[in-house]
């Protein structure tokens, strides 16, 4: 599978294509934070900045899936709701590239704000017309063992009349993608079985000697106590949003600080699209 990431950010979507075997082609993102630290781990993917000025026709043929989260702050509720009338309303601009290319998957990521103003009934009513069947799901951080809820719509478009076929258009002496591409990587096990029980682990990251109180706040926030979606190896919790190591002086890395959480909270959770994604490819494996 070809994949092409619209509106890419950090590359949320293109590790879990890479979780899955797929080959990161290009994306588009006019950040050059998110687009400096793409190319540090998928050096293979062909880098556009600027979506009004992207040229699908190029890829015609070449790409098997598209996706893409477009700016939610027209649709969010911490914002103004403008809707279509916000100039970072770009979902326009996906659909564009989705008729100029015609791949048989698009998957798109927003925030539940967009079911409300009807801006998701617009997506598939869009898609509909081009000859894709559509399906909607309100899946949440936490269904994937994250430990905040973020609720998202995440919907995903089939045809299974596309005409893709991977690597066989003009564009074919670009991508040589058996070559290019690096083995993927394994994904985070975020419900791993294996942890210890959350009376051990708060035990031993803590020392607590009032369990109570530990188990009740702390420890649940951190996945410790017996929270619905906690269960997260101590091993992968980090200090802070910013994803600095614990005894890091204050002030190092202030230089990205805005820069990293700018770009995290814009960012999906790619364990709910590599589900997504194996999904995708079982039903491209079915007889």
């Amino acid at each position: 599978m070809n994949h092409l990431s619209l509106f890419n950010g950090i590359g949320g979507f293109q590790l879990a294509a890479a979780w899955v075997g797929w080959n990161n082609v290009a994306h588009v993102e006019i950040d050059d934070y998110c687009n400096a630290v793409v190319k540090r781990h998928f050096p293979e993917s062909k880098c556009f900045k600027n979506i009004r000025n992207f040229d699908g026709t190029k890829f015609k043929g070449a790409i098997d899936i598209i996706s893409g989260g477009d700016p939610c702050q027209p649709h969010s509720n911490a914002g103004l709701g403008k809707g279509q009338d916000d100039d970072r309303y770009l979902w326009p601009e996906m659909f564009r590239i989705i008729r100029e290319i015609h791949p048989a998957w698009v998957v798109n990521e927003n925030v539940t704000g967009s079911i409300s103003n009807g801006i998701l009934d617009v997506k598939i009513s869009h898609l509909e017309g081009e000859g894709y069947a559509c399906q909607a799901f309100v899946i949440p951080a936490a269904a994937v063992g994250a430990l905040h809820q973020r609720d998202r719509v995440w919907f995903v478009a089939y045809d299974a009349d596309s005409k893709s076929k991977s690597g066989q258009s003009g564009y074919e002496n670009y991508i040589k993608t058996s070559e290019r591409i690096r083995q993927p990587e394994e994904p985070v096990d975020l419900w791993n079985d294996v942890a210890n029980t959350n009376g051990e682990r708060s035990q031993k990251q803590y020392d607590a000697t009032e369990p109570g109180i530990l188990q009740e706040g702390v420890s649940r926030y951190f996945g410790f106590g017996d929270a619905p979606y906690g269960h997260i190896p101590e091993n992968e919790i980090k200090s802070a949003i910013i994803r600095s190591l614990d005894g890091l002086p204050e002030g190092l890395d202030y230089p990205w600080r805005n820069q990293r959480i700018k770009a995290l909270g814009n960012a999906i959770v790619p364990q709910v699209a590599y589900e997504l994604f194996k999904a995708i490819n079982a039903i491209n494996k079915a007889p």
